[in-house]
């Protein structure tokens, strides 16, 4: 990913409360931490992030 992020966090919650404690209870709190931007995925399209190489 490009643009205005310095690192990309992904993590696996089981509901939007969920999320919303972790970013408010952890991210936030963190003193390095100034800014949060979310993105969800809507559907699950693909289960693993390993590539077929042969």
């Amino acid at each position: 990913m490009t643009g205005e992020m310095d690192f990309l966090l992904r993590v696996q919650v089981c509901d939007m409360d969920d999320f919303s404690r972790f970013v408010q209870e952890h991210l936030l709190h963190h003193p390095s931490v100034i800014d949060v931007r979310s993105s969800f995925s809507l559907e699950r399209i693909k289960e693993t992030t390993a590539l077929p190489l042969r």
